[in-house]
C-alpha cells in the first residue's frame, strides 16, 4: 500500500467519524433550534468551507474563477440542486425520527443507489467477484430494513390486540 492510500484511509476514516458525529450533534441541535435555523447554519458554514477551499487553490494557481463560470452548465446545476435537497431531507429526516441511527442507516443505502445507477445510466460492468459483493450488500441492506420494520410491527402486535380485547369487553 502506497503512502497516498494511506492517507486516503485515514480521510475516510475522520469523514466517517465527523458523519457519524453529525447525526448526534444534529439531533441534539434540533432540541435548541428549529429546522430552518439548523438548514440555515448548515448551509452557510458549507458555503463558507467552500469559498476557503476555493481561496487556496485560487492562492496555489490551481483555479481560476472566470474559467469555472464558463464551465457551470445544466448538469453541474443539476447535481447542485440534487445534492442540496438530498441533504435537507436527510436532515429533515432525522428531525422528525425518534432515533438517528434508522436514518443513518437508510442513508447507507446510498452505495446501493449508486451501483444500480451506475450500472442502468453509465452502463458499468462488474467481474463475478465484485457482482456477488454488490448482491450481497443489497441483500443485507434489504434484511435490515425489512427485519427492522418488521419487528417493529411485531413489537405493536400485541397491544394493537389487547386494546382491541379491552374495547369489546367494555361494550
Amino acid at each position: 500500500m502506497t503512502k497516498r492510500e494511506i492517507k486516503g484511509y485515514i480521510y475516510a476514516g475522520i469523514a466517517s467519524l465527523a458523519l457519524a458525529n453529525s447525526f448526534i450533534f444534529s439531533k441534539l441541535s434540533f432540541s435548541e433550534v428549529n429546522f430552518y435555523q439548523f438548514g440555515f447554519f448548515w448551509f452557510l458554514v458549507g458555503t463558507l468551507w467552500n469559498f476557503i477551499y476555493v481561496l487556496s487553490l485560487r492562492y496555489n494557481k490551481k483555479f481560476s474563477f472566470r474559467a469555472s463560470i464558463k464551465k457551470i452548465n445544466t448538469e453541474l446545476l443539476s447535481v447542485s440542486v440534487l445534492e442540496a435537497a438530498a441533504t435537507g431531507l436527510f436532515y429533515y429526516a432525522i428531525l422528525v425520527m425518534e432515533n438517528p441511527g434508522v436514518v443513518s442507516f437508510i442513508g447507507n443505502i446510498g452505495p446501493v443507489f449508486v451501483v444500480i445507477f451506475g450500472v442502468i445510466f453509465l452502463k458499468e460492468s462488474f467481474n463475478k467477484i465484485q457482482f456477488l459483493g454488490i448482491i450481497l450488500a443489497i441483500g443485507e441492506a434489504s434484511m435490515l430494513f425489512w427485519l427492522h420494520f418488521y419487528s417493529r410491527w411485531l413489537l405493536l402486535l400485541p397491544e394493537k390486540k389487547e386494546k382491541q380485547l379491552t374495547r369489546q369487553c367494555w361494550r
